[in-house]
């Protein structure tokens, strides 16, 4: 199950879809610079700078996140009080009735009234970032992988959709590049991204 683009036997469906292990295999590969041989099948997942966690959709399949912080940066914005103010965003790969994708979400389960403006206006905000940071990587990647990349608009969520990613385009082209074009752009987008965020001061935001 260690094959980042493998089918099971009736070529319909990948293994990315129903195997939480591949998932984590996919995001370690793209982000934490692990090779293609499955040796990321035997690691301590704590050694990890970035946490990853999984969960089961309802019908059963997984999705699995990497947190968009490092192990420090989640701890600092989780603190009681919290020590940083930065929005609390994470990968995630899953499926949808459109297929496979990779997402960046960010997260806010405020339920006051307070935490619903503050929600929405910080979500706005980073929409603003993407468009001012990261505008032509999005439209290279589109561009590469048949229109994989769409930008929901709304912010009314605890959870809500910053870019989401199509990904079975990259998986079907995996073997001719190893996804390295897709790879090379995601951690370009991910870099920029973050830089961004963490020079803004959202404490006085």
């Amino acid at each position: 199950m260690s094959k980042i683009d493998g089918k099971y036997n009736d070529e319909e469906c990948y293994y990315i879809k129903w195997e939480r292990i591949t998932q984590h295999g996919f995001l370690q590969v793209l982000f934490d610079n692990e090779r293609l041989d499955g040796d990321w099948l035997w690691k301590d997942m704590s050694t990890y700078s970035n946490q990853y966690s999984t969960g089961t959709n309802q019908g059963g399949s997984p999705w699995t996140n990497r947190r968009f912080w490092s192990r420090t940066e989640s701890e600092a914005i989780w603190s009681t009080p919290p020590t940083s103010f930065k929005p609390w965003m994470f990968w995630r790969v899953d499926h949808d009735s459109k297929g496979l994708y990779l997402s960046l979400r960010y997260y806010n389960n405020d339920s006051s009234e307070a935490g619903k403006a503050l929600r929405k206006k910080v979500y706005a905000k980073l929409n603003t970032m993407i468009d001012e940071t990261i505008s032509n990587e999005l439209e290279t990647l589109n561009h590469a992988y048949n229109q994989c990349v769409t930008r929901p608009q709304h912010g009314n969520y605890y959870e809500n959709t910053l870019i989401h990613i199509g990904i079975e385009p990259v998986l079907a082209s995996w073997e001719d590049n190893k996804g390295q074009p897709f790879i090379n752009l995601v951690r370009d987008i991910d870099s920029k991204l973050r830089e961004v965020i963490i020079s803004f001061d959202w404490e006085k935001f």
